[in-house]
């Protein structure tokens, strides 16, 4: 099978790749960054602590919670509490686990004795180690289901071959996300799945991360490009999200600029979305930017992922930038994070009168973000003289890609993530733009039809919202159309300025 050519990876050290996928393989069993996992990290290498992973005693949780700085001692009725807890746990799940059930070692008979003994008997363990144990107890659980070396889950973890996974200490692991520091809400990233070049990670000093509202209208979409445009132009590295709106002006325009942009996605890799954006995130990837996550393929984005990607949006970024956002905007989410982590905020006003622009406003009137007169005047908050490389353009097999299983494409429609179906995976375009002489004058047929569709549809009272645009092009001179196809042009026409994008999701053509 074809599909984009990817950075040509380093040569073989068994021994690094082992850590590499222990360290993801424990992202997998904790289901993303975890506090209690970093720090036992800071003592043990992953390969160790996923072989204890896979002996189910309690003398695993006591030899754990002693790597996280959580030392028990040897103390006979301390291990036994510990034990309590275990069985405890393994009592619980034995109906949802059987297998580990089955596998589990016997817990030796509780000596009572001991100067700590009225601890055991209490069932208390001091300073939140029981819930401790029961969270380790839980990860046991999760990695008694996947292969004891680590080197058994390549296949797995790496989507057959098509990411790359980073770790800290690797050339192109971005340190800026460790300025997260070990807290219980906001912790580092265990690893981080590549997509794309891995260079882009680190390919400047300074990067700029830009968010924004969903619903952009043309004032902030306008903003959006002369920023990320300026930017660009100078070197600097866009970091966003991949989201509709904001996020997608900022990556579509980073491209065409001849810049890097990396999109930071809330699921795995192989759950990326929304659909009209797919062809976006394949030109992303062709001019040697990236797509990253934290959390392992097969992890389906849900809402509460988007809020924890966006402390990595403003880590890795050097300055963020508040385009467009209303009041309740998850791009406030993101300026809250940089200010904590001390990067540079600033936020484009706009009229008062206009919920899209509440957030940013607010931004400001607090005193949170800097007032940019202009767009371009991020460049001012950004260093002159910072290290960048050159984007390069990543050569295409064949014109296919391995990125996203056509199935599910057509399955999903216009909402909604990607999620993988095991099928033949889809051809997609190229950069974000609305046409290009190899799409031949089908794409040229197709995007004037929908303009066509969408004024007849606008003009007779019809809503113009993706399925009544589709049904318009499949009941008429496009049978059979795939509804993919259709979103995937409706977003490039989008990103191109050839329609606009209402806050209720219908469209419209600019006078």
């Amino acid at each position: 099978m074809t599909g984009i050519s990817h950075t040509p990876a380093p040569p073989a050290d068994t021994g690094r790749d082992e850590e590499r996928l222990a360290r993801a393989g424990l992202a997998l069993v904790c289901d993303g960054a975890d506090h209690l996992m970093n720090a036992i990290l800071r003592s043990a290498p992953a390969t160790e602590v996923w072989k204890e992973l896979h002996d189910p005693t309690p003398r695993t949780i006591r030899h754990l919670l002693a790597m996280a700085g959580h030392g028990l001692g040897d103390d006979d009725a301390i291990g036994d509490t510990i034990g309590g807890v275990y069985d405890n746990t393994v009592a619980q799940n034995a109906a949802a686990h059987p297998t580990v059930a089955q596998n589990t070692v016997a817990r030796p008979a509780p000596a009572r004795g001991g100067a700590r003994g009225a601890i055991a008997r209490s069932g208390r363990l001091p300073k939140g180690a029981a819930a401790m144990a029961q969270h380790i107890r839980g990860w046991q659980d999760r990695a008694a289901t996947q292969p004891e070396s680590p080197l058994d889950l390549a296949e797995t973890l790496t989507d057959g071959g098509a990411l790359r996974i980073l770790i800290p200490g690797d050339e192109h692991w971005p340190v800026r996300v460790e300025d997260l520091g070990n807290s219980d809400e906001f912790p580092d990233p265990l690893c981080l799945w590549v997509r794309g070049d891995p260079a882009a990670l680190t390919a400047c000093d300074a990067p700029l991360g830009i968010v924004g509202s969903r619903e952009a209208t043309g004032y902030g979409t306008r903003a959006t490009r002369e920023a990320a445009r300026a930017a660009a132009e100078r070197g600097h590295v866009i970091v966003s999200g991949g989201a509709m709106g904001i996020d997608a002006v900022a990556h579509a325009q980073t491209v065409a600029a001849g810049g890097r942009t990396v999109a930071v996605m809330a699921g795995g890799l192989d759950h990326v979305g929304p659909v009209c954006n797919l062809e976006l995130f394949h030109s992303i990837v062709d001019s040697g930017g990236a797509l990253i996550s934290e959390v392992a393929p097969q992890t389906v984005p849900v809402a509460w992922r988007f809020l924890t990607r966006n402390r990595l949006i403003a880590a890795l970024s050097h300055t963020v930038l508040v385009t467009q956002a209303r009041y309740r905007s998850g791009a406030l989410n993101t300026a809250t994070h940089a200010l904590r982590l001390n990067r540079i905020v600033a936020a484009i006003p706009g009229d008062v009168d206009r919920p899209s622009n509440a957030g940013c406003n607010e931004l400001i009137y607090r005193g949170k973000a800097i007032l940019l007169p202009a767009p371009e005047s991020i460049v001012d908050l950004l260093p002159d003289e910072h290290q960048h490389g050159a984007a390069p353009t990543i050569a295409q097999e064949g014109g296919e890609n391995a990125l996203f299983p056509d199935s599910a494409l057509d399955a999903a429609g216009a909402a909604g993530s990607v999620a993988p179906s095991g099928g033949a995976h889809a051809s997609m375009a190229g950069p974000a733009r609305a046409r290009r002489p190899e799409d031949g004058p089908e794409t040229f047929d197709l995007d004037d039809a929908i303009i066509s569709a969408i004024r007849r549809l606008r003009r007779t009272g019809g809503s113009a919202d993706i399925a009544s645009i589709h049904q318009a092009l499949e009941s008429g001179p496009y049978p059979g159309l795939a509804v993919r196809r259709t979103a995937i042009r409706l977003g490039a026409l989008e990103l191109a300025g050839r329609l606009l994008r209402n806050a209720d999701g219908t469209f419209a053509v600019p006078r």
